[in-house]
């Protein structure tokens, strides 16, 4: 996996496998980050666009370095599907965590202080507002279900070229939450 990120440019940052609030500050400093962009390694298909998205509502609304900007945080009130999960916060916020947070579960998942009100913030949760629905779409890999959804899509679309809706759109043509639909979106969150 190196060859292929270095033959585009990339570079890998190892940091701490449980700690990741560590591994982001870690990375953040090495970088001198300000703005941290969280996309998780289980929603391979996160619309580049709807990164652009709502790094644009971040920048024209952010003034205080206090704003957590989501688009599925909390899950179950999110018009947007599972997997497409984008999140962007403030390296000073990350500080603040990394300081009041110690459970193993906060140190694991990040930005739960962020959206479920025990750390002061100001939280915009940026909704679906395109002519599809997008409840009940799964397009993240926990389980083995989730590789097979996404091994039928790949078959059906260029998922590096294909946007969120028309992935959504092939996901409900052939009814694919019959294969993995019935997976709750906290199932792994201990």
């Amino acid at each position: 996996m190196k060859r292929e990120i270095d033959s585009f440019g990339g570079e890998v940052f190892l940091g701490s496998e449980n700690d990741l609030i560590s591994r982001y500050l870690s990375c953040s400093k090495k970088y001198n980050l300000n703005e941290i962009i969280r996309i998780t390694s289980d929603c391979p298909l996160v619309d580049p666009k709807e990164v652009d998205k709502l790094i644009s509502i971040y920048q024209k609304v952010n003034n205080n370095n206090n704003l957590y900007v989501s688009n599925f945080t909390p899950p179950e009130y999110s018009s947007y599907c599972n997997g497409s999960d984008i999140e962007i916060f403030s390296l000073e916020m990350l500080e603040k965590v990394n300081k009041i947070f110690k459970s193993r579960k906060d140190r694991e998942h990040v930005t739960f202080p962020f959206w479920d009100g025990r750390l002061n913030c100001d939280h915009l949760k940026i909704g679906w507002g395109n002519r599809i629905n997008l409840k009940n779409i799964r397009l993240t890999i926990d389980y083995e279900e989730d590789i097979k959804v996404m091994e039928f899509l790949s078959s059906k679309l260029n998922l590096i070229n294909a946007s969120l809706e028309e992935i959504c759109e092939i996901y409900k043509k052939y009814n694919l939450y019959e294969i993995n639909g019935h997976f709750d979106s906290k199932a792994g969150w201990k």
